[in-house]
């Protein structure tokens, strides 16, 4: 698992904006899924600590993870 550090000064406030952050700014091999950025489309949904959720709706806040730190995402391959 690869961690980063965010620059919550320089970055917007929902878990999408610290992934495009990142991508941008840190890892350009970060992949990841996303469209309409407004909660309508569901492409940007993971799991995020355990729970099914939209990055682009949920704020870094609501993250259960210390610091802020942004939440461990999990993708689960097909058996």
């Amino acid at each position: 698992i690869d961690t980063y550090q965010v620059d919550r000064e320089d970055c917007g406030p929902m878990v999408l904006d610290a992934l495009l952050w990142i991508k941008n700014k840190v890892d350009s091999t970060l992949v990841f899924r996303r469209s309409c950025r407004e909660g309508i489309c569901g492409s940007c949904a993971m799991n995020i600590e355990g729970q099914n959720a939209l990055a682009c709706t949920m704020g870094i806040d609501e993250c259960k993870s210390p610091d802020n730190a942004l939440p461990v995402m999990t993708r689960k391959d097909k058996d």
